[in-house]
Order: C-alpha cells, then sequence, then structure tokens
C-alpha cells in the first residue's frame, strides 16, 4: 500500500522572493502519532564552500584541541597517584592549572583568528 506525501514547503522569511531553504514531508491520512516528519536541508546557497570548510577546520581544530586536554587530564592524575608527599601533589596540581590556562588561552586565540575567516569576505 503506498503512503501519500504531502509536501509543504518553508520559505526563507529574510528572502521573500528566494526558493524555500527546506522541505518538510509528512505522510497524508497517517494518525498524528505515526505521522513521519523530514525535513530536507539545502543550504547549498546559503553556505560557500569557503564557510563550510572554515567550519570544519574550527571543528577539528576543537576536538584536538580536547583530545590533548584529555590527554594531559590523564597524564596529571597518573603523576598524582604515584606521588609520595602533599609537595609533590600541590607542584603537579600547580603545572598541571599552569599549562592548562596557557592551553585555553592559545587555543581562544587560534579559535578567534580561524573565526575571522567566517566573518571576512574571501579574498
Amino acid at each position: 500500500m503506498a503512503k501519500a506525501v504531502v509536501t509543504t514547503e518553508l520559505p526563507d522569511v529574510t528572502q521573500p522572493e528566494v526558493e524555500p531553504v527546506a522541505k518538510v514531508e509528512v505522510a497524508a491520512g497517517a494518525p498524528e502519532a505515526e505521522k513521519v516528519v523530514s525535513i530536507k536541508w539545502d543550504l547549498s546557497k546559503w553556505m560557500p564552500r569557503d564557510m563550510m570548510d572554515a567550519w570544519l577546520e574550527i571543528g577539528n581544530e576543537i576536538q584536538t584541541f580536547v583530545t590533548e586536554r584529555l590527554h594531559d587530564d590523564v597524564e596529571t592524575q597518573h603523576k598524582l597517584l604515584h606521588c609520595t608527599t602533599p609537595g609533590e601533589a600541590l607542584h603537579i596540581q600547580t603545572e598541571f592549572c599552569q599549562r592548562a590556562m596557557s592551553d585555553y588561552r592559545a587555543e581562544m586565540g587560534k579559535l578567534y583568528e580561524m573565526s575571522r575567516t567566517l566573518m571576512s569576505p574571501a579574498a
């Protein structure tokens, strides 16, 4: 048994004379609980390749940073588990906090520079 599909187009309200950005498909005649909503996005007009590449680079940078920070966290915990004096533990924690602040500061600078490519027109 074939299901009829009702297509509703959602207009982009910021650009009144432009084709719809998304299409919503809902199975016709189905009970409310069984209706399937499928949204198909077409952002190719709004997101040029350069912008998409910049977002992917930013995402990759964030993932790399988080991985490095987690590695440092585990390494610090390992050192703490093997230290023998309170002074040694304090020294390990102090070094960890200093590295973390330095790493976060550097990362924010990188992300700021990377995000500038999203805000400025391509050269």
